[in-house]
């Protein structure tokens, strides 16, 4: 696969890619109080539109599920884990935002919003290289992506935050 197609491939994809991460701004799932279930469910079906299947909802509450996609390789191998959280921070004092921070904006060719950086513009990235590495683009498959692959999307990372993301890699070891 050329560096080219990849891009030509990104290219066609733009709308569609943006769009996704705007859902995703436009979602609250501050921690606190913690609730991603809204967040899990649009990601949910995004994979399902790039056929990569539906991932396992992982939790021991339901306000606070933990995603994980499995997509076999065709060989055995190392596995290759892509891992990002779908919660953010509070928002804060809504008056020092310049934009209102649930409603993602454009400006000067960057997306402003809560989480556009940490990690609800990261989260569809993850998802959209599975798509590449998986299908490939124009029916070229890269050889290294052969091996197995996983999407963990935990709740939240943070120290003392009320998440479930701790019991994914015991429940679910890498071959």
């Amino acid at each position: 696969m050329t560096k080219q197609a990849v891009l030509d491939y990104l290219n066609a994809r733009e709308d569609a890619l943006l769009q996704f991460v705007r859902d995703l701004v436009a979602t609250p799932s501050p921690t606190p109080p913690g609730d991603e279930r809204a967040v899990a469910e649009r990601i949910q079906q995004e994979l399902g539109s790039l056929q990569l299947g539906k991932a396992e909802v992982i939790a021991s509450r339901p306000d606070r599920p933990n995603l994980l996609l499995k997509v076999k390789g065709a060989a055995p191998g190392p596995t290759l884990v892509l891992n990002d959280h779908m919660d953010t921070k509070p928002m804060g004092n809504r008056d020092e935002w310049k934009h209102d921070p649930l409603h993602p904006v454009i400006e000067d060719r960057k997306l402003f919003g809560l989480g556009s950086t940490d990690t609800k513009g990261a989260v569809p990235a993850l998802v959209e290289h599975l798509q590449i590495m998986g299908v490939g683009v124009a029916g070229v498959v890269l050889e290294q992506v052969q091996h197995p692959r996983r999407l963990v999307a935990p709740a939240a990372p943070r120290r003392g935050a009320s998440t479930q993301h701790p019991t994914i890699p015991r429940a679910h070891p890498l071959p």
